[in-house]
């Protein structure tokens, strides 16, 4: 039974430590059902130009556009 504790308690932390506030959407990972948010990070190009990639906030990895929603803002990344 504390096997069975110890992995209840395991998965409410990852599911809390996941549930950070973003500004845009947020998504149930199909495995873990941990929540993931995304965000936009808005950088400037070799040209000069201000470009935006949605990016992960648990990891900062760089994922697909798609993941991200809402006005392309850069309030969580630092310049």
């Amino acid at each position: 039974m504390k096997f069975y504790t110890f992995i209840l308690i395991l998965v409410l932390a990852l599911v809390a430590t996941g549930c950070e506030t973003g500004t845009n959407s947020g998504r149930a990972d199909g495995v873990t059902g941990v929540v993931t948010n995304y965000a936009w990070d808005g950088f400037t190009d070799s040209d000069g130009n201000t470009v935006y990639s949605c990016r992960n906030i648990n990891t900062r990895e760089y994922v697909d556009n798609k993941l991200c929603s809402g006005p392309r803002n850069d309030d969580t990344w630092p310049n």
